[in-house]
């Protein structure tokens, strides 16, 4: 799987080995697409621009059911192993029974993110869904069992890049949604070969025209959205939620909302 991410990658033009170590380069120059993603936005290149490869949970590749999450692109921070530093941050944090993570800073520089806790709740929700795992009626306080969930799921961002801008959180633009998911998306979706996506944000993702969905659902609240969707080779069940971050995504009725959406999709 890394075999074939690695040669992609070195193909595309974000990695490359200077016969010492992995190294990721500036995004913004080594990228086979920097030129269309960045034109324009010469002022809010950073260095933090830098590709990062998956994290992929220890228990992952053994899962009858593999969930892949998709988060939107990371908030002015990057480099290769970005993403399993933050999961394993976000693991450790859960264990130690906290909904909001810092990620090192004081309380007074960063209040804390309840994005990890999201990913791990909703995750385990769908595999407790597929009788793989076991959630306590608390969903929210069953921290054990948040915590162990980040070892059976992976997770990528579906753009690379995170543009400077103190204004927007490092939004990226429709360019790099699309680049993205052309070039790296679609690639470590079929490596990972997950049967079900759940994306964080409604948003996130701008779906190759090749992709074609098969059938369409949502929540009675409309927090999360379903669809069952050819991609990456393979027909795979496709969750949208609402993300943590947008206006009222970080709702405790969402939890529920979910579980009672997958009973409602199972009869």
């Amino acid at each position: 799987m890394f075999t074939n991410l690695f040669k992609h990658y070195v193909e595309k033009g974000v990695i490359a080995d200077n016969q010492g170590s992995l190294y990721a380069g500036k995004l913004y120059e080594s990228c086979t697409k920097c030129g269309e993603c960045w034109a324009g936005l010469e002022d809010r290149r950073a260095e933090w621009n830098k590709m990062q490869i998956p994290y992929v949970g220890a228990k992952y590749l053994g899962e009858a059911h593999r969930v892949l999450v998709v988060g939107l692109n990371l908030n002015e921070f990057g480099g290769l192993f970005s993403l399993i530093d933050l999961a394993m941050n976000a693991q450790f944090a859960l264990m130690n029974h906290w909904q909001k993570i810092r990620f090192g800073k004081t309380y007074k520089e960063y209040r804390g993110s309840i994005f990890w806790h999201r990913v791990a709740l909703y995750s385990a929700i769908i595999l407790s869904d597929r009788e793989q795992y076991s959630l306590a009626n608390d969903v929210l306080t069953d921290f054990e069992s948040l915590a162990a969930a980040m070892e059976k799921i992976a997770f990528v961002e579906a753009v690379k890049c995170s543009p400077w801008d103190p204004n927007t959180e490092s939004q990226p633009t429709s360019t790099m949604k699309a680049n993205c998911m052309d070039t790296f998306l679609i690639k470590e979706i079929e490596e990972l070969n997950p049967d079900t996506l759940l994306v964080m944000g409604k948003d996130t993702l701008l779906l190759p025209a090749s992709s074609a969905v098969r059938g369409t659902a949502s929540s009675v609240s409309g927090n999360i959205d379903f669809m069952s969707i050819d991609i990456a080779g393979k027909n795979r069940r496709l969750f949208k939620v609402t993300h943590p971050t947008a206006r009222g995504g970080n709702s405790t009725d969402i939890p529920l909302e979910f579980r009672n959406f997958l009973a409602q999709m199972r009869r």
